[in-house]
């Protein structure tokens, strides 16, 4: 859960990065989810279909990184 803990981990490559998450803000998701759409179009539809907001999450790389 990003709003209890905002550090996280990815693995890009096999290459282990934390990563800082944050939830954009409604003027960054609105500038987002087209370009997330884009890459991913089922998400305009699961919106379409759920009464929740899908929330955008934004990662900072500001953390040390790990083997």
């Amino acid at each position: 859960n990003i709003k209890q803990d905002t550090r996280t981990e990815v693995q890009i490559r096999g290459r282990r990065i934390l990563m800082r998450a944050e939830q954009a803000s409604p003027d960054e998701k609105e500038r987002l989810w087209p370009l997330l759409t884009k890459v991913y179009g089922r998400y305009d539809d699961y919106q379409a279909r759920t009464k929740r907001e899908i929330p955008v999450v934004i990662l900072h790389h500001d953390l040390p990184s790990t083997r």
